[in-house]
């Protein structure tokens, strides 16, 4: 199974995407569809309007039909436990698109079993894709706009 982490692109102060985060996420999703693309049955993302619009462009670009849920708990100072309750129910590819420092907490956490400082800087438009299930996880491979 693989779980994606995604940081939302860059975004004004109002809570939507800049121009700039809305043409790096959507060369994420160009780079990566042709690429061979990504396995994604699901994406969740924050109540926030730069997640969900991160997740519409990731969506549209890298699966047409994949389901978008809009999940509360994924705000940026939300606590990580539900999220990881939920996790280790998953049997498909999901996707999540958040927001920092929630992400960095998820990813430490499902790798290292605690919070601590991240491996990973989380751009915006990053995408950090873990392979594994429950309590086993690593870093398949990390992705931001940086590369394209």
């Amino acid at each position: 199974m693989k779980l994606y982490l995604v940081r939302h692109g860059e975004a004004l102060s109002s809570d939507t995407l800049t121009p700039v985060g809305i043409e790096e996420t959507e060369s994420v999703a160009k780079h990566l569809k042709e690429c061979g693309g990504i396995e994604i049955d699901e994406i969740l993302h924050s109540a926030k309007t730069r997640a969900k619009q991160t997740a519409k462009i990731l969506g549209k670009r890298l699966a047409p039909d994949v389901t978008l849920i809009e999940r509360e708990g994924m705000k940026p100072m939300d606590s990580i436990e539900s999220i990881l309750e939920e996790i280790h129910t998953f049997d498909r590819n999901v996707m999540l698109v958040g927001h920092l420092p929630f992400m960095e907490r998820l990813l430490t956490t499902l790798l290292f079993y605690e919070e601590r400082p991240s491996p990973v800087t989380f751009c915006g438009s990053c995408i950090v894709c873990l392979e594994g299930e429950n309590n086993n996880w690593m870093i398949s491979w990390i992705f931001s706009p940086t590369l394209v």
